[in-house]
């Protein structure tokens, strides 16, 4: 039986195993945030339905942890169900991540669009959130991400530069982080990656003489670092 450490609506990290997911489907309703997060960890398509009806909780988080855990399960058929919740959801930030997950199940391309486009600045600035989870990246999101960090650090996008530091940190620190995920590492070390790699490599070091407030940036850019250049299975 596996055990999963996953963190509830509150940021408490709880050990969910094999057995409570299977109570869980059993049972009818709304999940809590851990069983979200656990059920993509176990893999646990069956739990689909009960992730699906997540969506329509008042509570922001397990929301919002449901609508990740649909994109990680890759539940393309949810596409229809994430549009209609964006259009009657009350709370902004559900709404635009609702589509933002529509938008990356569909494909990597049109969640980019929407990131240059930045019509939607609110939206575009939830694109890192909304990677910040348990989905594996592939090759294309990977060069998106670094694609992404460039606009950050160069603030090449109107909407970018608009920002307050403080956002500003945030994102960036997001981006390292989800760039420093397993499956981030293991795709930006494949040998067709390098020129991605390369570029990535160079953003991180102005991050690193950069004058931040947040210090762990900087840290965490120097162990991503040494996470590309250790060999393949010896990371973090």
């Amino acid at each position: 039986m596996s055990s999963y450490k996953v963190p509830n609506k509150n940021g408490v990290f709880k050990v969910v195993t094999d057995d409570d997911l299977d109570k869980v489907a059993e049972q009818e309703g709304p999940v809590p945030t851990e069983i979200a997060h656990a059920a993509v960890l176990a893999g646990r398509k069956d739990l689909i339905p009960r992730l699906r009806l997540t969506l329509a909780t008042e509570d922001r988080i397990p929301k919002l942890a449901a609508a990740k855990g649909l994109l990680a399960l890759g539940d393309q058929e949810s596409i229809p169900l994430l549009e209609a919740r964006a259009k009657v959801e009350t709370d902004s930030i559900s709404a635009h991540l609702f589509r933002l997950v529509a938008l990356r199940l569909r494909g990597v391309e049109q969640v980019e669009q929407c990131f240059m486009r930045g019509d939607e600045p609110e939206m575009s600035a939830l694109v890192l959130s909304m990677y910040n989870g348990y989905l594996v990246l592939g090759e294309a999101d990977a060069r998106f991400l670094v694609a992404a960090l460039e606009a950050y650090v160069d603030k090449s996008l109107k909407w970018i530069r608009k920002m307050k530091t403080a956002y500003w940190e945030n994102d960036v620190g997001m981006a390292v982080e989800v760039l420093s995920s397993p499956s981030a590492v293991q795709v930006m070390k494949l040998p067709h990656m390098a020129e991605t790699r390369r570029k990535a490599s160079n953003l991180l070091h102005r991050l690193m003489g950069l004058s931040l407030k947040d210090e762990d940036i900087a840290e965490d850019a120097r162990r991503l670092l040494e996470d590309w250049e250790a060999p393949a299975g010896l990371t973090r």
